[in-house]
Order: structure tokens, then sequence, then C-alpha cells
């Protein structure tokens, strides 16, 4: 017997052969039932397809029927296998297989396969499939944009930075820093935010530094990482340098002058402009080869007082605003000014004066406490700072003689002086003596005559007195 195509309503159909010669014999007969393997005839992916997060773990049921035996069902995900991340149950003809797994961004419409195959039959496979829809937070990255990308960026020209975002949902709101700091859409000082780019208009030294986008949609917020837009400019003179020079006639004082430049290699040139304003290149200089020239410049006369001016220029053009350095003649400081004593105690005395000219130096203002009894330096102060002193552990009731000077590497001015007086117990007093510009030796005399002058009048207090007490004695003696 043959049955040339089996169906499915075939299984476990008994068949019956029977054999017989005679009607005097009973047949002989022997049965076989079909056990038929049967393909699958259904294969679906029963889990709704929604949108999943990134990151978050989900689960997706696949169920097969109608395979004898049961099917065997297998995952893929862009012809990877993930039957690791898989569970089967088998129960008749149905085999329910559950996937577990978490997606990454890089899964958005990826394609998620559940194939079932009936184990005995290769070409019996069914397959159901999902598209994924991976929900993920913003994945950015700043650029410049490709015209720019092989170019020296100078200052005057136009900068275009692109915000690179992958995102799913797309990105709502995209926002950009300059060093952490927002940067407003602001057409008058020429930055403009047109959908993920930022224009900036002639930029300039000013606009060097880090850029980062932000993008932000339903599943979050990111930050791209910072790119440093490099921006070539001409040389601008350097900032905390030092620009005034004091320097005597004939002496030799070397002229620093620093630039910020991109590139930094820079040609440097000097220039001298005196009182009379004439102007002499001055050749005596040196350059590091970068961004810095130091000038030797030796002043003869007072004609060559005056401001030198450093020029330097690189590949992008020359300097704006030349570098000047003030040229002034130096000497000793003069004398503080307006000294007063403004305030005493028992024990103390404060000094107040103002400045006088420095003499194109650094100077130091000092102070000299002459105790007017005992005739002698007893103090002696300074301070760079102002000429503000105050005198401590005085004695009370007591007078003092104060001299003020200043100095610098020149020398010193001359000699303030004024005199003071400490406080007597419950009593408030200042000075009212008013100061006087002096010299050392005229001090030292002042306080040799002060004391000759306060002796004398003790001598005639106590001669006056002896004199009182014996013509006392004279008289009670004649009265007797």
């Amino acid at each position: 017997m043959v049955i040339d195509i089996l169906k499915r309503e075939d299984l476990l159909t008994e068949i019956t052969c029977q054999a017989s010669n005679t009607n005097l014999t009973a047949p002989i007969t022997t049965s076989v039932k079909l056990d038929i393997s049967l393909n699958p005839t259904e294969v679906q992916i029963t889990t709704p397809n929604r949108p999943c997060s990134a990151g978050e773990r989900i689960e997706v049921v696949c169920v097969s029927k109608g395979s004898r035996p049961p099917a065997k069902i297998s995952w893929w995900k862009d012809g990877k296998d993930l039957k690791r991340y898989a569970t089967e149950e088998i129960l008749d003809d149905v085999t329910t297989s559950k996937l577990f797994f978490t997606p990454s961004s890089d899964d958005n419409e990826k394609t998620l396969i559940c194939r079932a195959e009936n184990p005995v039959n290769a070409d019996s496979a069914l397959e159901d499939q999902w598209v994924l829809n991976v929900y993920y937070a913003p994945i950015v990255s700043v650029s410049l944009t490709a015209s720019q990308q092989n170019e020296l960026i100078r200052e005057g020209s136009d900068v275009h930075l692109e915000c690179n975002i992958q995102a799913n949902p797309p990105a709502a709101d995209v926002r950009w820093r300059f060093h952490s700091k927002a940067i407003p859409h602001d057409p008058s000082k020429g930055m403009l935010l047109r959908n993920n780019t930022l224009i900036i208009q002639n930029v300039q030294k000013a606009h060097r530094g880090r850029y980062r986008c932000l993008a932000s949609n339903l599943e979050g917020e990111s930050i791209s990482d910072e790119v440093l837009l490099r921006v070539q400019f001409a040389p601008m003179c350097a900032s905390n340098q030092k620009t005034t020079y004091g320097i005597a006639k004939h002496e030799e004082a070397n002229v620093s002058c620093a630039v910020e430049a991109d590139p930094p290699e820079v040609a440097f040139r000097w220039s001298f402009n005196n009182t009379v304003s004439e102007t002499i290149d001055i050749l005596s200089y040196s350059s590091d080869g970068a961004s810095r020239s130091v000038a030797r410049y030796i002043p003869r006369t007072r004609l060559d007082y005056g401001a030198l001016y450093c020029f330097a220029k690189n590949a992008v053009g020359i300097m704006k605003e030349p570098c000047i350095f003030t040229i002034i003649p130096t000497g000793p400081p003069e004398p503080v000014q307006n000294c007063s004593v403004t305030n005493t105690t028992l024990t103390t005395l404060t000094l107040s004066c103002d400045p006088g000219d420095d003499g194109g130096l650094p100077q130091t203002f000092h102070l000299e406490v002459y105790s007017m009894l005992a005739e002698q330096l007893i103090m002696n102060l300074s301070t760079m700072d102002s000429p503000m002193f105050i005198a401590d552990k005085l004695s009370a009731s007591s007078s003092y003689l104060l001299v003020s000077y200043a100095s610098n590497a020149k020398g010193r001015s001359m000699s303030v002086a004024l005199t003071a007086h400490t406080q007597l117990a419950k009593e408030q007093r200042t000075s009212d003596g008013q100061p006087v510009t002096i010299s050392t030796v005229l001090v030292v005399l002042m306080g040799t005559v002060g004391a000759l002058v306060l002796l004398a009048i003790i001598i005639i207090f106590i001669m006056k007195a002896r004199g009182d007490k014996r013509v006392k004695i004279f008289r009670n003696t004649r009265e007797s």
C-alpha cells in the first residue's frame, strides 16, 4: 500500500492489513498507527510591541503550535543567537519561550526574530519578528562643520559648531555652553543659535576655549565632551607686566615686552619717543624666538626719557596697539607730607602721613622715635605699605620727637619731625606740633638744644626755690 501524500489529519490513523486464502480459515490481520512528524503551524510573539528604554530589562514571549515533536524556539537579533537569555516550556504541541534581555541604544531599529522549527525537520522553520523601538537619552558630540575641520581658524572669520545628536525620541531642546557658562542667542554679539548649530561671527581671541552642547528628550539630558576651539590671532600685549621703569642717567635697563599670540612665533620691533615727539628705532634688543623680547636701554640726557614702543607681528598680522613702557628718571624719594599725630594713649602714639613722589622706584617709609628726656633713639619702625606708624610701649606723660622719612634704592628723602606727648592718666591730649622738613643733623641739634633749655629751666627753678627758703629763714631769725 502506498500513500502518496500524508496529511495532518492522518496522524495516529490505524491502518490494518488483512490476508486470507479460503473462506474456511480465519483471515490474518496486522495493524499500524501512523505517527507523523508535523511542522509548526504557527509562531507568534505575543508580547505587544511597545517602546522600551535602554538599560531596562524586558521580557518577550513567543508561542509555537502544531509541531510534532514539539518545536524548538530560538531567538535572533541581527543574526546573533540569544539562546542564553531565553527559557522554554512545552505542553503537548505548544512551545512557549520567554526572552529576558536588556536593550541598549545600539539595539534601536534592530530586528528581533522568534524562530520555531521541528527538531527532526530542518525545513520546517517559521518566524515572527519585531523591529525594536528603544528609547534612550541623547548621545551628543561637537564638531566643526566639514568645511572648517581642516582649516586654521583666524580672528575675524565665522565659525560653525555642530551639535551631533543621536536620540530616540528626537531631542526637543539643544543648548550650548562656553567654559560651563550658558550661551544665549545674541545677534548683537555675533552668537547665533540655529537648530543644532552654533555660529560665532567675527571670531576673536576671547572666543578661544572649550565648548559643549546639551540635548534632552523624554529619557533625559546629555552633555557632550568638551571641544577646544583654537583661534589664531595677531600679537597683543600680555597683562600684568611692568610698564614703568625708573632709570638714572647712564644706567642700563632691560625692558621686557611680553605678548600673547597664536601662532606664538613672533617678530619684534622697538622704537623710542621722547618728550619732544622725536621717534627713534631701538636696535639693541633680543628675543626668545617666541613671545618675549628684551630691549637694552641707557638714557644719557634728559631727552632720553619718554616712552618705549614694542611692536610685534606673526603670521596672522601685526598687533593693533603697541606695548608702551614709560622711562622716567630715578632718584631719592620726596619727603612724606601732611604728617600728624592722629591718636595718643598713655603708652602709644599714632603718626599718619601722605607719601611723596617715590622717585621712580619702590620706596620704604621710616619712623624714628626719640625720647626728649633721655635724649636717645628708642624705636625705629619701617613699612613699604604707607607712612602710617604706631609707636607703642612708650612711657606715660612723656615727650617724644618723631622723625619720619622715605628711602629707595637711590637714597633717602629729607626728614619730617614733630613732637608728641603721651597722655597723663585720665587725660586726653594730642600733639599740636607742626611738621617741618629738616635734615638729620638738624634733628640732632634740635634735640640737644631742647635738652639744654629743659636743663636750664630746671636749674633756675631749683635756684629760685633755694633763694626763697633762705629769705624765709633770715626773716624768721630777725623776728626772733
